[in-house]
């Protein structure tokens, strides 16, 4: 109806025609195929390629979404700055409803009873390299070495860890968690 707010997810602002909406932006395309490029060594020519193409593409639709939003709901502030240096619109109305992630906040929910320092690391999907995951797996032996007492907590599909087993007693998988029960 005429006093609806319609807060759009990305690219799903493409299907509101003649309307005002509220984005929901996530990091700009271009970001993210910027920071993809780390894992080009261990991906073929072809899923270059293709990863190009389609980032690209999908920035041009992002790009129409995020200017003819009436406002934009970021994650952060550097999220801001990417789609203020990508789309522009510097003066575009925006609101940031978390500035950071508490660690403490997701202690809340399931009692760990965890002692010393902790790793966070919470991931949807599989895919390791996209995810940055092994390159996590090239850290994790010498972060456990120079820091006896910290574990690594991973949230998200449990896979096998390629790390030396005596790393593997220090990560702590829970599996898949729904996002109501995130916190």
């Amino acid at each position: 109806s005429k006093g609806d707010i319609i807060v759009a997810n990305g690219r799903a602002a493409l299907g509101i025609i003649n309307k005002k909406y509220v984005l929901r932006m996530g990091q700009p395309a271009l970001t993210f195929l910027k920071n993809m490029e780390i894992a080009n060594e261990n991906v073929s020519i072809f899923t270059r390629l293709a990863r190009k193409f389609h980032f690209h593409f999908q920035s041009i639709l992002e790009s129409f979404c995020y200017r003819n939003a009436t406002t934009v709901l970021m994650p952060s502030e550097e999220t801001l700055k990417e789609c203020i240096k990508y789309y522009g619109c510097a003066n575009k109305p925006f609101f940031i409803p978390f500035s950071s992630v508490k660690y403490k906040t997701f202690q809340n929910g399931r009692k760990l009873k965890l002692k010393g320092r902790n790793i966070l690391f919470v991931s949807a999907g599989t895919e390791k390299i996209r995810k940055g995951v092994i390159y996590l797996e090239k850290a994790l032996p010498d972060i456990f070495a120079k820091y006896r007492d910290v574990k690594l907590i991973h949230v998200g599909e449990k896979f096998e860890w390629e790390v030396p087993g005596w790393c593997k007693k220090r990560i702590i998988s829970v599996g898949k968690v729904s996002w109501q029960k995130m916190r």
